[in-house]
């Protein structure tokens, strides 16, 4: 099982495949108040707005940003959005356009990007708000808006850097690796990369090895990347969309699980490896996932040595699962995670071997 760069998948979810209309209006507009799940949103000027224009807008109540887009336009009394607010908002608050004309998002557009990666990540690694994190890429993160709204969000982190640098593709960034990475001593790296690839359209095989490189340098340093997708870009939409559907970020750098059983009963597992204790002792835990978001805890450590770990759960049903070694201070070990198969109750218990 390589290791993951744990995708957040931008052009179709935060973004819905909607590119910019090259014809923005870089400015907020306010709005009347409105609940979470309301499609409708009084607005005194609507002039600032079009149709088809996807927006953005903060919602103080869950202190979220969102994006939106507009389905219809009732001149200076409301707009209609085509899918409802995520959350609520009050009376004046903004809605402001999401893109900037034409590849890079406004203020509004970059700090929504920002809380949609993290709700993504925190919900599969719940443990890293803690550690050193870097932000690493192009314009998108040199710009700072992202970098400043995930520190808003990582208070435990001892230190979150900005390490974009404009203009850059997949391929500089592995250039820069050993001077901008590697003293840093990251616990995690938010990575970014692929707006140039498509605006000077690489191909998609060049940026998918650049990925699997960078993805198996910081899986080798023992760092957990974090990637956001390739988002709708208007002057190259195909290759944009092209990119987004095909890449995998993942490397090819051996995990340090070899092996995973479970007992015949289904409730003890055994992961089987090297290098599971951390400098101040044995791990504390072990979790199973089937999808990669949604983590189960093992009830207990049995036992553990530097190449074995024995724990208990709760009864696992059928089904194919990753599994994650955690260390002592609950931080996901990247490098400790693999996928096993559970055969079907009363079926032949054979061991399961990472795929």
């Amino acid at each position: 099982m390589a290791i993951h760069g744990f995708p957040t998948e931008i052009f179709y979810g935060l973004c819905r495949e909607v590119a910019s209309l090259n014809t923005e209006t870089n400015s907020a507009t306010a709005i009347s108040a409105a609940s979470a799940g309301d499609t409708v949103v009084g607005c005194a000027d609507t002039s600032k707005l079009q149709v088809d224009e996807l927006v953005a807008y903060y919602s103080a109540a869950n202190d979220h940003y969102y994006a939106g887009k507009v389905k219809s336009i009732n001149t200076n009394v409301s707009i209609e959005l085509a899918w409802a607010l995520e959350g609520a908002v009050q009376a004046g608050a903004n809605l402001k356009n999401w893109w900037v004309p034409s590849t890079h998002p406004s203020d509004f557009g970059y700090r929504s990007i920002a809380d949609y990666w993290y709700d993504a990540v925190i919900a599969a690694f719940p443990g890293i708000n803690t550690g050193t994190h870097g932000v690493f890429g192009d314009s998108y993160i040199a710009n700072g808006n992202i970098v400043t709204r995930l520190a808003e969000k990582l208070t435990g982190a001892s230190a979150v850097y900005n390490l974009g640098v404009g203009g850059n593709r997949v391929s500089e960034m592995i250039a820069r690796y050993d001077t901008d990475i590697v003293p840093l001593d990251l616990d995690y790296c938010w990575c970014d990369g692929g707006v140039n690839e498509v605006l000077s359209l690489v191909p998609l095989a060049t940026y998918q090895a650049n990925v699997t490189t960078l993805v198996d340098m910081l899986a080798a340093d023992g760092i957990q990347p974090f990637w956001f997708g390739v988002p709708p870009i208007m002057q190259q939409y195909t290759h944009s969309k092209l990119l987004a559907d095909n890449t995998i970020y993942t490397g090819t750098y051996t995990p340090n699980v070899a092996s995973a059983s479970l007992d015949a009963a289904h409730t003890q597992l055994t992961a089987t490896g090297y290098d599971f204790k951390t400098d101040s002792g044995s791990p504390t835990n072990v979790e199973i996932s089937e999808d990669g978001t949604k983590w189960i805890s093992c009830t207990s450590v049995v036992s553990t040595t530097d190449s074995e770990i024995v724990t208990t759960f709760r009864t696992v049903p059928k089904g194919s699962y990753q599994t994650r070694v955690t260390n002592h201070d609950g931080n996901s070990n990247s490098a400790g995670q693999g996928t096993f198969t559970v055969s079907p109750y009363g079926g032949v218990q054979s061991d399961l071997t990472i795929q």
